[in-house]
């Protein structure tokens, strides 16, 4: 239970909105698209049930865990791409664009960020 409390307090220490939540409304939109990406499926599905049933075995702070994991490879991949020598801020603008697309107002955001470093 200890691990869990300091998973959650490390949480909400990074902000108002967490990654986690992030990441879940893109599983919902995911679910909800239209879109060809978020249709495919080639797994069958028994091997689907099969990974299903694992993943649910694990608790619930393991789950954030994974995918908090799964999120930090994503968000270095991105990086990675991207050109060197941009300040801290713009890497964040593009990984906002790049990861959430239309999703998040990328622009706003950068704004955003530019008054919380004026303050």
């Amino acid at each position: 239970m200890r691990a869990g409390r300091e998973l959650h307090s490390e949480i909400f220490k990074r902000g108002i909105v967490t990654r986690e939540d992030l990441i879940l409304s893109k599983l919902y939109w995911a679910r909800d698209s239209k879109s060809d990406q978020a249709l495919m499926n080639d797994t069958d599905p028994q091997i689907a049930e099969l990974v299903r049933q694992r993943l649910m075995e694990r608790s619930g702070a393991e789950r954030v865990m994974m995918a908090s994991s799964m999120f930090e490879t994503a968000k270095a991949m991105v990086v990675a791409s991207l050109p060197t020598g941009l300040s801290e801020i713009e890497i964040k603008g593009l990984l906002v664009e790049r990861i959430y697309g239309d999703e998040v107002d990328a622009r706003a955001f950068v704004e955003h960020l530019k008054t919380l470093k004026k303050s």
